[in-house]
């Protein structure tokens, strides 16, 4: 059984490119039913495809009246099937496709990404940034770059706020320690007390350390991320100069026909 609705999601901030504009994302979310397993896709028609929700919608409908009742092993063994229900409807298709790899993972009891031949469970994508005025997509850029930079400092942060409070917390374990053993032995001194409150101090000392330590690493790092956003805005002011200088050269040149090459001399005969 095959399950399909279409959504509308909105963009935070309008996306352009050279035939259109849009502030919304139309996309399919899909389910395929097998026994007790559920795979899921998505289709997300574009213009660039010649696609659209309801031409997907349709093409999943044939799917749904053709597939059932289909044994496969493997879900490229569908693929003949697919290309002449969905010849010229490619997100359908991935949508389905997405939908039966799930299915296939999770009977053969592995992970997606692992059941793909992928050793890691997430990977870094591309920036896309559409069409825009020219300082307003460096700037973007520019941000995008600094934020994946300054990503991985909270962790430094979060080590140098809370390591001193760990510290403390081992200062206060080990003086109900030494509290405990003054009313298990009933008395009182030195000698009692000692050993659960040097321990404290030993959890104190490697707390408060281990905060200097990502204090320092983590203002040193923002330091780097502060050099290298000024650095990264010169740069992209002077890639910007140098494009608007260049402009015309640019231009010129895309226009320019691409000269073909010469069809090579027969060779003569007998030689």
């Amino acid at each position: 059984m095959m399950e399909f609705i279409p959504v509308t999601l909105q963009r935070k901030e309008t996306f352009a490119i050279a035939r259109s504009s849009s502030a919304i994302a139309e996309v399919v979310f899909l389910a395929v039913h097998s026994g007790r397993r559920v795979g899921h896709g998505c289709a997300a028609p574009t213009e660039v495809t010649r696609e659209n929700v309801h031409s997907v919608m349709n093409t999943l409908q044939s799917f749904a009246r053709s597939l059932p009742g289909i044994e496969f092993e493997k879900p490229y063994q569908l693929q003949e099937r697919m290309d002449k229900l969905a010849a010229n409807q490619p997100s359908a298709r991935a949508a389905l496709e997405m939908a039966l790899f799930d299915l296939a993972a999770q009977a053969a009891g592995v992970p997606l990404f692992a059941y793909l031949g992928g050793r890691r469970d997430r990977m870094p994508t591309d920036m896309t940034i559409g069409i825009m005025d020219k300082d307003a997509a460096v700037d973007r850029a520019r941000r995008e770059v600094i934020q994946a930079l300054r990503a991985p400092l909270w962790v430094l942060g979060t080590l140098g706020a809370t390591m001193p409070f760990v510290g403390l917390f081992g200062t206060v374990v080990g003086i109900l320690g030494s509290f405990r053993q003054i009313g298990m032995t009933g008395q009182s001194g030195f000698a009692v007390v000692a050993p659960a409150i040097s321990e404290a101090l030993i959890t104190t000392a490697g707390g408060i350390a281990v905060a200097v330590e990502a204090v320092v690493l983590f203002n040193y790092f923002q330091a780097r991320v502060g050099k290298e956003s000024f650095d990264l805005t010169l740069k992209a002011d002077e890639l910007v100069e140098t494009v608007e200088e260049k402009a015309d050269e640019l231009q010129s040149s895309l226009e320019k026909p691409t000269p073909r090459a010469a069809p090579e001399p027969a060779s003569a005969a007998g030689a």
